[in-house]
């Protein structure tokens, strides 16, 4: 009898936080993603992509990284690159930290991700 395996479920979890007008970061990495890592989403609320739209969504990554935490993900990624820039590298920093309390993990167990709107990733062997 064959067993029926996902291959993109596995032992490692990777929590990702996205803007929640970004349609591309989401598909892009459960496509791309090798086996034994899965993806699982959790979205910030950005109502207009400005500066102090960006803001007011970063004012959401405490939440956002608290709710993740419950597939207790092995690490965590703020996918949106102009929200992790904005202020500046202490403020990275700051978001950094916070999302690490937010899941209970060591601030180097969170990283953050560049996506793109046109991803060039293509699976291994494809």
């Amino acid at each position: 009898m064959t067993k029926n395996y996902n291959p993109k479920r596995g032992a490692h979890r990777v929590g990702v936080i996205i803007p929640s007008v970004n349609a591309t970061t989401e598909p892009d990495f459960a496509w791309a993603g090798p086996a034994g890592i899965s993806f699982h989403a959790m979205r910030v609320m950005l109502h207009e992509t400005t500066p102090d739209g960006l803001r007011a969504m970063n004012t959401e990554l405490d939440g956002a990284a608290h709710r993740i935490a419950s597939v207790t993900p092995d690490v965590v990624a703020y996918a949106c690159t102009a929200g992790t820039f904005l202020e500046g590298k202490a403020a990275l920093t700051q978001q950094i930290e916070r999302i690490a309390i937010g899941n209970e993990q060591d601030a180097a167990a969170v990283g953050h991700v560049r996506s793109s709107t046109k991803s060039n990733c293509r699976p291994a062997g494809a």
